[in-house]
C-alpha cells in the first residue's frame, strides 16, 4: 500500500496546533484523545526531522568566509 505523502512543515505545525486544542479540551473522549496524541507524535517526529534537515543546509558567514553551520549538542552555534 503506498504511503501517504508527507505534509509540508507548515501544514504539520498547523495540524499540531489543532491537535493541541483537541487534547486540551475536557470534552474530548479518551479514544479521540489517544488518536490525537498518536498523530501528534508522528507529526512532531516529522517536524523535528524537517528542522534538522534544514539546519544541515544552512550556512553562516564568518570572518569573510561562508562556512557550514555547526551546532553543539545544545543547538548553539560553534566556531568549528
Amino acid at each position: 500500500m503506498p504511503r501517504k505523502k508527507d505534509p509540508t512543515f507548515e501544514a504539520a505545525l498547523a495540524r499540531l496546533d489543532t491537535l493541541t486544542h483537541i487534547l486540551q479540551s475536557p470534552d474530548t473522549p479518551l479514544a479521540d484523545a489517544l488518536a490525537a496524541y498518536e498523530e501528534s507524535c508522528r507529526l512532531l517526529d516529522f517536524c523535528e526531522t524537517a528542522l534538522h534537515d534544514a539546519e544541515q543546509k544552512l550556512s553562516v558567514w564568518e570572518n569573510g568566509r561562508l562556512n557550514a553551520l555547526v551546532l553543539d549538542e545544545t543547538g548553539a552555534h560553534t566556531n568549528d
